[in-house]
């Protein structure tokens, strides 16, 4: 599905950008809106793909959504932690720059699975049908 791999790519660009950030050192400022910027995009993705899921009716489209929930749930509050943490710290001491690779690593290690496993099913079921999706 174009649509959905051309934002899967997205999302690996924002998470780049975002490694790239903290590779460099980047500010804890710079840090939380990359942060920011991938999880409003990944949401905006989750919406995308529910219509997609809906459109073809796909089985497991509402256990899918709740992948969806939980992750961003838990997403969102691992990057108020981070940005607490930010303000608490300066972004100076090791806490910090263990947290924010525990994030990154999260991030990654879930939207990689999520893509190549469950994307993957609906991918190949939504394949079967000759509609197109949006």
């Amino acid at each position: 599905m174009p649509l959905i791999d051309s934002q899967h790519c997205n999302i690996f660009k924002l998470l780049e950008d975002l490694v790239g950030t903290m590779r460099r050192q980047g500010t804890p400022a710079e840090l939380g809106v990359a942060l920011d910027g991938l999880l409003e995009y990944t949401k905006y993705h989750f919406q995308a793909e529910k219509m997609i899921l809906d459109q073809y009716k796909y089985p497991d489209a509402e256990s899918h959504g709740i992948e969806h929930q939980i992750f961003t749930d838990k997403i969102t509050k691992r990057i108020n932690e981070f940005k607490q943490n930010m303000m608490k710290n300066d972004g100076d001491n090791g806490d910090f720059k263990k947290m924010d690779l525990e994030l990154i690593t999260f991030l990654g290690d879930w939207l990689t699975e999520h893509i190549q496993k469950r994307d993957r099913d609906y991918g190949n079921y939504c394949r079967q049908y000759p509609i197109s999706p949006l």
